[in-house]
């Protein structure tokens, strides 16, 4: 059965008619309590409500709370609009895979999720010019969050306080 999670992602998007990516935590049963998994993942879900991607984050921080895949997932889902993403994870930014190595696969546009105090967006514009990409990140923290193309942040600065919606036109092709 489907988590509460990714239910209520599913009706979100099918009741606003768009994608939507979220960050959750994911349990994984073992055949014993001790085998359990849990994975932070990123889910992507398309404008009808049906599972497009699900990406287990490949380099975790947090090692106490969550889990690493025994190897590095890498994902990628193709959008109604024609446009292939590839997802990667906070923490992931800083690796080989999954980003770059999609990125020498021929992607050219990524979602990602992160938790990265203070530098989060300038992490993710330094990313987008160097592996000249499209990348939409989601950041917990406060004015962090954008959409960055080739080291270009396409939105504004969040609020320090509240929520709000970014809305960018970019490019298909890359």
């Amino acid at each position: 059965a489907d988590s509460p999670v990714v239910v209520a992602t599913s009706c979100m998007a099918k009741n606003a008619s768009i994608i939507v990516a979220v960050n959750m935590c994911q349990f994984a049963a073992g055949g014993s309590p001790s085998d359990d998994k849990y994975y932070n993942t990123e889910l992507v879900v398309s404008e009808s409500g049906a599972v497009l991607a699900v990406y287990r984050k490949s380099h975790v921080w947090y090692t106490k709370c969550f889990d690493e895949p025994a190897t590095p997932d890498l994902v990628t889902f193709n959008a109604s609009f024609g446009v292939e993403f590839g997802l990667f994870t906070c923490y992931d930014i800083l690796f080989s895979t999954p980003g770059p190595a999609l990125q020498k696969q021929g992607v050219r546009h990524f979602i990602t999720s992160a938790a990265i105090p203070i530098v989060g967006s300038t992490a993710d514009k330094f990313w987008s010019w160097k592996y000249g990409s499209a990348l939409i990140a989601s950041d917990l923290q406060m004015g962090q969050s954008g959409v960055f193309v080739k080291g270009s942040m396409l939105t504004s600065k969040m609020p320090s306080s509240g929520d709000a919606v970014k809305l960018a036109s970019v490019p298909k092709s890359m």
